[in-house]
C-alpha cells in the first residue's frame, strides 16, 4: 500500500511515511480478512491511512457514473417507494472508501488535510430556490416536481455534494449521516470507522428512539402501549402516520403559503414515521436488542447489545477498518461487535513518542497524601470542593505562562469553577482572566477554541466536552487537568443494565474516555505536555485493568509523584 500513501494537499508532494507508518502499511496490506482493528495512539497519523485506503480503492464503473450523473440512482417508484435502479446499482462492483467520523470538526480536519468530499446533513446546505431556507426545509420537500427539476439541473448543493460523495474514491461522512442514508447509497468497497473504540456510544445515540405519543394523540392516531402486541401496534401506527404525512405533504404542496403550524405538524409526524420505520427494521426480528421504558407520554427504545446494529453498518462494505487510539481489551471489544476472532486481524503500532515528554500524574502531586474521590455525592462536600480549588490553584500557578485545558466532565463542576473564578474571596479569582469557561447555552466549544487559539495570553479552556475531537498541539496545550473520572451516569437505565451484566464494562468505558482525553495535548514526537488526574478513582480502575491497557499509555502514567515546582 506504500504506493498509495497520500500527497500533501498544500504542495502536492508525496508524504514520506515514518518508520512506524511503514510498519503499519506493511501489516495492513498483508491482511486478507474483512475486518482490521487498527490500534494506533495519537500522533501516528491515522487519517493518513484512511486516505491511503481511499487511494487504494477501485474507481467507480462507467455504468455507476452514469447512474449518478443521469440522476437515475435517485429515482423512486411512486407506488412501491423503492429505488427503481437499486438492482442495477448492486450489480456494479463496489468502489471507493467512506470514512465515518463522530464530529464535524474531524470532517473539517480531513477536508483541510486531503482532497476529500465531505458530506454533511441537509441543514448545512442553503437552498438555491429560497435563500432563507436550507435543504432540509426547501420547497422540494413538498414538491416532487421541484425536486426533479433541481436534480436534473444540478441546482441543489446538497444533492450535488451527495453525487460527488457517491462517485469519489474518498468521502467523509458523520456516523449519523451515513446511517440516515438509503442502503443503496451506503455500498462501498472500504469503510473506515474513525474513533471506532467509541462505536458503542455512537450506536446507542444514533439508534435510540423516543416515541412521543402526544404527537399521535394530536393527530388522532390510536396507539396504546402493550408489550405483548408492540410490533403489530407499531406497524399499524407507522401506516397511519405515514398516510397522514402524505396528506400533509399534498396539502402544503397545493398551498404554498401554508401556515407554519401545519408545516410544524408535518415535520413532527414525519420524524415519528421515520423513527418507527427505522425501529421496526431491527426490533421486529430482534426484540431483545432494545430496552423499552415508558415515562408519561414518551416511550424510549434504547439499544442494548450492539452487535445487530454493527452488522447494519458492516454489511455494506467489502472491507472494514476499525481505527482508534483508545482500544482497551480488543478481544472483548470485537466480541461486543459480534465478531469472531477468525473474522479480524489486529494491527497495533506505537507513535514513537518519548513518554517522559507527556507524563500523566495520577493524584497526589502537591501533597503525597492529598488524594480524593470526585464522585457525584463527594462533589457536594465542601471538603472535596476546597481540595479541588486548592489543586487547581496550584496547577494553574505552576503553569502560569502556558495554555491548557481543564476537563470538568459535567456542567455542575464547570459552573462551580466559574463561580469560584468570579468570587473575590476565592483563590481562583486571580486566574479569572485566563479561564475560558463553557457555560451551558452560552458558548460552543468551537467558539472557545477560536478565542484560545487567537489569544496571546496563557488562556485555559474549561469544558465538560473536550475529551475528543480537539487538537491542542504545541503551545495551544502544555497542560491539562482532568477533575473527575468520566464514568457514565448510573441513573441511565442502559448503563445500569450493562453494568449489572458485566461490572468490568463500566470501568473499561471510563478508562477509554480517560485515554481519549489524555491525547488532547501532546500531538507529535516534538510536542510536550503534562496531564493531571485529580480523581483518585482513576488509580483503582487503572490498577484493576492494567494488563488490558496499551503500553504507550502505561509508560506515561505516574502515580503519587510529588510535583516539582518550576
Amino acid at each position: 500500500m506504500l504506493e498509495y500513501f497520500p500527497r500533501n494537499k498544500k504542495n502536492g508532494e508525496l508524504i514520506v511515511p515514518k518508520t512506524n507508518q511503514l510498519k503499519a502499511l506493511d501489516l495492513l496490506s498483508s491482511s486478507n480478512k474483512k475486518f482490521v482493528i487498527f490500534s494506533a495512539p495519537t500522533g501516528v497519523g491515522k487519517s493518513l491511512f484512511g486516505k491511503t485506503y481511499g487511494n487504494y480503492s477501485r474507481s467507480p464503473s462507467n455504468n455507476y457514473l452514469d447512474l449518478v450523473d443521469s440522476g437515475k440512482i435517485n429515482k423512486i417508484d411512486d407506488i412501491t417507494k423503492k429505488f427503481i435502479h437499486e438492482d442495477e446499482v448492486y450489480r456494479e462492483p463496489s468502489h471507493g472508501c467512506f470514512v465515518l467520523t463522530p464530529t464535524i470538526a474531524l470532517q473539517n480536519q480531513l477536508d483541510k488535510d486531503f482532497d476529500t468530499v465531505v458530506l454533511k446533513g441537509k441543514s448545512h446546505y442553503s437552498c438555491n430556490i429560497e435563500s432563507n431556507k436550507f435543504a432540509n426545509d426547501a420547497p422540494c420537500i413538498f414538491s416532487g416536481r421541484q425536486k426533479k427539476i433541481c436534480l436534473r439541473d444540478k441546482w441543489c448543493d446538497y444533492y450535488n455534494t451527495l453525487d460527488d460523495a457517491l462517485i469519489s474514491k474518498f468521502s467523509c461522512l458523520s456516523y449519523d449521516k451515513y446511517l440516515s442514508l438509503p442502503d443503496v447509497f451506503k455500498r462501498r468497497q472500504i469503510l473506515v470507522l474513525d474513533e471506532a473504540a467509541d462505536i458503542e456510544n455512537i450506536i446507542v445515540k444514533s439508534y435510540t428512539f423516543v416515541l412521543d405519543t402526544d404527537i399521535l394523540k394530536k393527530e388522532k392516531i390510536n396507539f396504546i402501549y402493550n408489550p405483548k402486541t408492540l410490533v403489530e401496534d407499531l406497524s399499524e401506527c407507522y401506516e397511519s402516520a405515514n398516510n397522514k404525512v402524505k396528506k400533509y405533504k399534498a396539502f402544503i404542496k397545493s398551498n404554498k403559503k401554508a401556515a407554519k403550524k401545519t408545516i410544524d405538524s408535518y415535520n413532527a409526524l414525519y420524524a415519528v414515521s421515520i423513527g418507527i420505520e427505522r425501529l421496526l427494521k431491527i426490533y421486529e426480528h430482534n426484540k431483545n436488542s432494545y430496552h423499552i421504558k415508558k415515562v408519561d407520554s414518551d416511550i424510549t427504545f434504547t439499544p442494548l447489545n450492539i452487535d445487530i446494529f454493527c452488522q447494519e453498518i458492516f454489511r455494506h462494505a467489502e472491507k472494514v477498518i476499525l481505527m482508534s487510539a483508545t482500544f482497551i481489551d480488543i478481544k472483548r471489544y470485537a466480541k461486543r461487535l459480534g465478531l469472531k476472532q477468525s473474522d479480524y486481524d489486529v494491527v497495533s503500532i506505537s507513535n514513537g513518542f518519548d513518554p517522559k515528554k507527556s507524563l500523566i500524574y495520577a493524584t497526589g502531586w502537591s501533597i503525597n497524601k492529598n488524594t480524593f474521590n470526585v464522585n457525584f455525592k463527594d462533589f457536594k462536600s465542601k471538603q472535596i470542593r476546597d481540595k479541588i480549588v486548592t489543586e487547581l490553584d496550584l496547577l494553574l500557578t505552576h503553569h502560569k505562562d502556558e495554555k491548557g485545558v481543564i476537563h470538568t466532565q459535567n456542567h455542575d463542576i464547570t459552573k462551580f469553577i466559574r463561580n469560584q473564578s468570579i468570587n473575590p474571596n476565592s483563590i481562583l479569582y486571580k486566574h479569572k482572566n485566563r479561564l475560558l469557561i463553557r457555560a451551558r447555552g452560552e458558548f460552543k466549544n468551537t467558539d472557545l477554541i477560536e478565542l484560545h487559539t487567537r489569544s496571546d495570553q496563557p488562556t485555559v479552556l474549561v469544558s465538560p466536552s473536550m475529551k475528543t475531537g480537539i487538537d491542542l498541539k504545541d503551545d495551544l496545550g502544555r497542560f491539562q487537568i482532568i477533575i473527575k473520572c468520566p464514568y457514565m451516569s448510573l441513573i441511565d437505565d442502559r448503563v445500569k443494565i450493562m453494568s449489572s451484566k458485566d461490572p468490568d464494562w463500566y470501568e473499561l468505558e471510563m478508562l477509554k474516555e480517560i485515554i481519549q482525553a489524555c491525547g488532547r495535548t501532546t500531538r507529535s514526537a516534538e510536542d510536550s505536555s503534562s496531564t493531571y488526574i485529580l480523581d483518585s478513582n482513576f488509580v483503582r480502575a487503572y490498577e484493576n485493568h492494567i494488563r488490558k491497557i496499551d503500553k504507550s499509555f502505561k509508560d506515561r502514567v505516574r502515580i503519587h509523584k510529588k510535583l516539582q515546582r518550576k
